[in-house]
């Protein structure tokens, strides 16, 4: 009787023993422990509290991992799928597609053809800066490596001129109005000009010693201006290379240049948030504009009306101000 009695202690302790309840866990442990002591038959080996110990976390995890791997994965019928994409929920189709008038190829409506850019403006890649001829005709640029290229755009942007320099980064470019010389500002502060009809390069220029942000030729090409971080402009003579005058004013970065259309003036727009006018003829400022504190990117002529001559400009303000006269507001 008392082996039963002790099969039925050990089999009311252990299999339940994952499903009971703190409390009854320990009042189950009192009476055990009383029965031992009740007990004079039982075998010494069997009051020693080492055979007691069990190993309750390894059998929750053991019984919780089964439960995890008998859960089924959630998957996305196509029914579901179906009714996503009819609610508009899933990808758009694209609807402005059209024909490339170029080569016959599909393309993105309003979108330049990938094909006809890859194709045709070879060594397009690493372009910094471009300038536009005054007839559209031709297009340059200037790459991150030093290189100015030229490509024709009335026969299907075939490549027709690449010069090379010294290899600094090229930061700006512009063309001369007839089309004849091409200047490259680079970030060592070298300032190039290219003939465009014997293809070499008559002049590298040198008076910045800092990166050139801006250079632009007057209406005649008879004179270059360069400026950038220097915070100078320097006027060069197209015809000899030399440096013929520098205009200082600007406390900070100078980042655009601008020729008036009859070569009078010339403006510049700098970090600094002022816009200068220069006359070419005295070299000096005749006017100063600082509406704002903030940086003015750029400067640009106005298509000159009546006898007056106006700029816009636009900078970190997020406002375009246009100006009526060449010295005033």
């Amino acid at each position: 009787m008392t082996s039963r009695m002790f099969q039925s202690a050990i089999s009311s302790y252990m299999f339940p023993r994952v499903l009971l309840s703190s409390e009854l866990l320990s009042s189950a442990a009192g009476r055990w422990s009383r029965f031992l002591q009740s007990s004079p038959i039982l075998p010494h080996r069997l009051l020693s509290p080492a055979a007691l110990s069990l190993n309750l976390p390894g059998i929750i995890s053991g019984i919780w991992d089964s439960v995890l791997r008998a859960v089924p994965k959630k998957k996305t019928s196509h029914m579901k799928k179906r009714h996503r994409q009819m609610a508009g929920k899933a990808l758009k189709d694209l609807k402005n597609i059209n024909t490339c008038s170029g080569c016959g190829r599909m393309k993105r409506a309003h979108v330049l053809c990938p094909h006809c850019v890859e194709g045709n403006m070879a060594g397009a890649a690493g372009t910094w800066a471009v300038a536009l001829s005054d007839d559209g005709q031709y297009l340059a640029g200037v790459t991150q490596d030093g290189h100015i290229r030229v490509w024709d755009l009335n026969a299907n942007g075939e490549l027709i001129r690449d010069y090379e320099t010294k290899g600094s980064f090229g930061t700006c470019l512009d063309m001369s109005v007839d089309g004849r010389l091409i200047a490259s500002g680079h970030e060592n502060g070298s300032v190039y000009i290219f003939s465009t009809e014997t293809g070499r390069m008559p002049f590298s220029l040198s008076g910045l010693v800092k990166p050139v942000r801006t250079v632009a030729f007057s209406p005649g090409g008879k004179l270059l201006a360069a400026a950038g971080d220097s915070r100078v402009i320097v006027l060069y003579d197209t015809s000899s290379g030399e440096q013929v005058a520098n205009l200082s004013g600007h406390s900070a970065w100078i980042l655009s240049l601008s020729w008036s259309h009859t070569g009078e003036y010339l403006l510049s727009s700098s970090f600094d948030g002022k816009v200068k006018v220069w006359s070419i003829d005295t070299r000096s400022c005749v006017a100063t504009h600082s509406e704002t504190e903030k940086a003015v990117w750029s400067a640009k002529w106005l298509p000159k009306t009546g006898k007056s001559e106006g700029f816009a400009t636009a900078g970190a303000s997020r406002s375009i101000a246009f100006y009526r006269e060449a010295t005033g507001g």
